[in-house]
């Protein structure tokens, strides 16, 4: 994340401050999150931006605590940008935000979220940091192998109906056939899904 804050500032202020003529009013910056598991880098990524000390802005993490339906509660008002820190939280404020931008932080799947057209010039009021998490999924897959060398069959759990699951399944069979290893499926929706499963 260190490496990324100094290129989201850049944007922050020339997004925030460029073409300013006077002195701007407080610019709010929104860091929309939902849920524990992000709530801390959230709030990591927020107060890193508030030590870069840009003149009139005001970063604030607005969490959902995990209810997606209470997303829009962190929607609107005066705010300049909002970062969104997962899939969910940028669909809502893609879909609820009106005009204002959102930026993306470590975000899989982006493309196949359809919050942009090209990850090099993404367009429109949305951009961010696409993590490749999906496709890393096969590179798993192949350090298992190396840790592991006898395993020639492998089970894989999924979540059917996220949005970065079938590029996750992709990279996993491509990296499945070229070490020649068997796969099984198992679909995980909850946590009662996993009772039952045998080594």
């Amino acid at each position: 994340m260190k490496t990324r804050a100094p290129w989201v500032a850049w944007w922050l202020a020339l997004l925030l401050l460029g073409g300013c003529h006077e002195a701007p009013a407080e610019r709010e910056v929104r860091v929309v999150v939902s849920g524990p598991g992000r709530l801390a880098r959230a709030q990591a990524f927020a107060e890193r931006l508030r030590g870069y000390g840009l003149a009139g802005v005001r970063v604030r993490v607005c969490d959902a605590e995990g209810e997606a339906a209470r997303l829009a509660n962190c929607l609107g008002g005066p705010v300049a940008l909002y970062v969104t820190v997962g899939g969910v939280e940028t669909r809502t404020a893609v879909e609820g935000g009106g005009e204002v931008p959102v930026l993306y932080v470590g975000l899989a799947a982006s493309l196949d979220w359809g919050f942009v057209e090209r990850l090099s010039r993404p367009g429109g009021r949305v951009s961010g940091v696409d993590n490749n998490y999906a496709e890393l999924s096969g590179k798993r897959l192949q350090l298992l192998r190396l840790a592991l060398p006898e395993v020639r069959r492998v089970l894989v759990l999924y979540q059917p109906g996220v949005v970065p699951t079938a590029r996750g399944l992709a990279s996993v069979r491509g990296a499945a056939e070229a070490l020649g290893l068997e796969l099984a499926y198992h679909p995980v929706r909850a946590v009662g899904d996993l009772e039952g499963l045998e080594a």
